[in-house]
């Protein structure tokens, strides 16, 4: 898995530690964008309680780096 920061990152990489992982089928369809928002939002919360937010798609790292909110997979933060 490639975060938007372009540098891999494997499950393993988050051994130890709680994950909230989603996966999305499509960027900039109705449906997921509302979710990666709301992620994105709720981010805080869960980094919080410890946790990393990363969010899977199929599409390539050019297209998701034209979405406004960018969750990382480096503790959430945002783009």
């Amino acid at each position: 898995m490639t975060p938007a920061g372009g540098k891999p990152a494997t499950l393993g990489g988050f051994a130890g530690q709680w994950l909230v992982l989603y996966f999305y089928p499509k960027a900039f369809t109705s449906g997921c964008t509302v979710e990666a928002h709301l992620f994105a939002e709720a981010t805080p919360k869960f980094k919080a309680l410890g946790a990393s937010v990363v969010g899977v798609s199929s599409d390539d790292i050019e297209t998701l780096k034209k979405l406004p909110i960018i969750v990382t997979a480096q503790g959430g933060r945002l783009l």
